[in-house]
């Protein structure tokens, strides 16, 4: 948080506030963090793969009896998926649909 009141036009320590949620696997204090970061940096690349990394990370962690939103549902900035997003969201939904060959 110093880092981001000391240097608040560097994504740098916005980023590193939103990584170290992801990595505690507090999923709701991570999505608040990136969602900051993501409304100061909307166009940063380090901002945009943190977010996808915890989008993921999140989505994974989520035990089978709780359904895990649709990427359709989810407001995602423009550039975090490639191609035009809701043209890919259906294809990226199928391939992250349970299988039965999970371990």
């Amino acid at each position: 948080m110093i880092a981001m009141e000391r240097f608040p036009g560097e994504p740098d320590g916005f980023g590193l506030f939103g990584r170290v949620a992801t990595l505690r696997n507090d999923w709701t204090e991570a999505g608040r963090r990136w969602g900051l970061a993501r409304e100061r940096f909307p166009q940063d690349p380090g901002i945009m793969a943190g977010e996808r990394e915890y989008l993921i990370r999140a989505a994974s962690a989520v035990p089978k009896e709780h359904p895990v939103p649709s990427l359709s549902q989810v407001m995602l900035p423009s550039g975090l998926c490639a191609g035009d997003r809701p043209a890919a969201a259906p294809a990226i939904d199928a391939a992250m649909r349970p299988t039965g060959r999970e371990r």
